[in-house]
């Protein structure tokens, strides 16, 4: 494995063992040859954290947990009862992509990633036209499943797959009052333009008007829940999703379950061979 001769890569070359933890050539040789081998196509390695006034550093890697955290000294009350994406990358990763087909690996161990817009109880699926749009958009609602996850409902907006905005509330979440608690609304949003750092849209007209009609189709998707004869109009919702799926630690394909499969029991590494329904 050799370095190119152009100019531009060996101001590259230089910059890397200038500025990161390799010191040289031979070093950053050995770690590339070290991911192709073990087939993995991307490492980030985060090095020269700084240290907090308390003494800590600006990231948390807690010990019984593979995971790296914003530490929560120093966050408002406010600020520490927030979605927990927010504060754990583990958790991020789990939801950045909108059909995940990847493996993400964090301090030695694979994040089990969520298909959301599957992972939703007495889901249902909405369109919305806007007349300056030439297709349809959808949008699927359901209440969201997960025990103690009180702040993480809202929407979900992905654009080309990836997350760009989560559990952001709209219509009834945003007022005063207990109305559209718990509901998740998932959507495709590939018209839109993320900013720089696609952690938000350009706020522009389009963008208003998306999130005007979404939160009209969760207003009007809570008030039928709430209205009707069923399990979700108690307001506490199904602790299991209306299906359940797996993702295969081999393939990476996903694979729904019989309805009879609680979730919560399937191990840590699934395949798709632990799937005894040939429906699926």
């Amino acid at each position: 494995m050799e370095c190119c001769e152009s100019p531009e890569a060996q101001n590259s070359l230089e910059a890397i063992l200038t500025h990161s933890v390799f010191r040289d050539e031979g070093e950053l040789k050995a770690q590339l040859q070290a991911m192709k081998e073990s087939g993995k196509k991307t490492k980030i390695i985060i090095s020269n954290l700084k240290r907090l006034k308390d003494g800590k550093f600006e990231l948390h890697f807690p010990h019984d947990e593979k995971d790296i955290c914003c530490p929560e000294t120093g966050m408002s009350s406010e600020e520490q009862s927030t979605p927990k994406y927010k504060h754990s990358l583990r958790e991020y990763c789990s939801i950045l992509y909108l059909k995940p087909s990847m493996r993400i690996i964090i301090r030695g161990e694979k994040v089990q990633t969520k298909l959301i817009s599957k992972s939703l109880s007495h889901s249902v699926e909405d369109k919305f036209k806007p007349n300056w749009l030439k297709d349809p958009v959808k949008i699927t609602i359901g209440f969201a499943c997960e025990k103690g996850r009180g702040q993480d409902y809202g929407l979900m907006l992905y654009h080309k797959n990836r997350l760009i905005k989560a559990y952001e509330r709209v219509g009834y979440q945003k007022q005063a009052g207990n109305r559209g608690i718990g509901v998740v609304g998932v959507a495709a949003v590939d018209f839109l333009q993320p900013i720089h750092n696609k952690q938000d849209f350009m706020m522009d007209e389009k963008y208003y008007s998306v999130i005007r009609a979404f939160g009209l189709k969760l207003n009007d998707y809570w008030n039928e829940m709430m209205n009707c004869d069923s399990p979700s109009s108690s307001q506490s919702s199904s602790d299991l999703p209306d299906w359940t799926w797996a993702n295969c630690d081999k393939c990476l394909k996903w694979r729904r379950l019989p309805d009879s499969v609680n979730p919560e029991t399937l191990p840590a590494k699934w395949y798709c061979w632990n799937n005894h329904d040939t429906k699926h």
